[in-house]
C-alpha cells in the first residue's frame, strides 16, 4: 500500500497529494502539508490549484471583470 503525503509547491501554491517515497527522493520545491493526503478509503485527495485572493474575492462578490474577448461600449446607439 502506498503512503501518501500532502504539499504544496512553493512556486505555485498547488496542494497535491504525492507518495511519500517520491517526496522523500526529492523535497525540493515542495513543503509538506499537515493535512491528510487520501480520503478515508485510500485513494488520494485531488489536486486544489492555488488562485490569488483578489480573483477569487472579486468572483464571490460578483464584481469579477468578464472576460469573453469582447470589449463593453459605454455609448448607446442613436
Amino acid at each position: 500500500m502506498t503512503d501518501w503525503v500532502r504539499v504544496r509547491q512553493n512556486d505555485t501554491g498547488h496542494h497535491i497529494s504525492i507518495p511519500r517515497s517520491q517526496f522523500n527522493l526529492d523535497k525540493s520545491g515542495l513543503t509538506e502539508l499537515k493535512q491528510d493526503a487520501t480520503f478515508a478509503d485510500g485513494t488520494p485527495i485531488p489536486p486544489k490549484h492555488h488562485t490569488t485572493v483578489e480573483t477569487s474575492a472579486a468572483k464571490k462578490s460578483g464584481k469579477a471583470p468578464a472576460d469573453n474577448g469582447q470589449s463593453a461600449d459605454t455609448s448607446k446607439e442613436k
